[in-house]
């Protein structure tokens, strides 16, 4: 289960890693385009968002898949940083989502 688990985490490290990269580009590129004061949320989830939202579902329910095998998520140990991946890339969507 660990390697597994330890796999599922260097995905998610890099799908996080790709967005905080294309969200970047993206800034850059509409700063060019519209100047900085044209930011501004339209109250919509963005990408990065809904990107995080569904790494979070995801951890979650690789967690309870875990558990329905009887194996307790805390003898895995990759499972915590998966979760801590999970819970930093959710808060730096919506840091960066506020920043707007």
């Amino acid at each position: 289960m660990e390697d597994i688990t330890a796999s599922f985490l260097l995905q998610v490290q890099s799908l996080v890693e790709t967005v905080k990269q294309m969200d970047s580009a993206l800034q850059r590129r509409s700063k060019l385009r519209t100047g900085p004061s044209a930011a501004g949320g339209t109250g919509t989830m963005s990408d990065s968002d809904k990107i995080a939202l569904q790494i979070t579902l995801d951890v979650k329910a690789y967690g309870a898949e875990i558990s329905g095998m009887s194996i307790n998520t805390l003898d895995v140990p990759s499972f915590a940083k998966l979760e801590a991946e999970a819970a930093a890339a959710a808060a730096a969507s919506t840091t960066a989502s506020e920043s707007l």
